[in-house]
């Protein structure tokens, strides 16, 4: 993957550690990138998940920093980013 979501990444990794949810607009999301949004994060919902695919390299913005994508609304163009929770034994 290009460093184009790395902007994104590090954007969620300085989120304090008190924070565990944050709702951010596509336009939000596009500021922090400092470019707009493939097509497919507007009308594919694969865009959204939380894989490790190659397909989905992007992916790997928000899940290398510990968050992941608790849902996500297309039409209103807003996604809620939520902190992975790490269960201690």
């Amino acid at each position: 993957m290009t460093g184009k979501y790395k902007p994104l990444e590090k954007y969620l990794a300085e989120q304090p550690k008190s924070t565990f949810k944050i709702m951010l607009t596509f336009e939000k999301v596009e500021i922090i990138l400092g470019e707009k949004l493939p097509p497919s994060a507007y009308h594919h919902k694969a865009w959204w998940a939380n894989e490790h695919s190659a397909t989905h390299g992007h992916a790997h913005t928000w899940l290398n920093v510990g968050w992941r994508v608790e849902s996500f609304d297309q039409r209103r163009t807003w996604v809620i980013f939520q902190r992975i929770q790490h269960k201690h034994k």
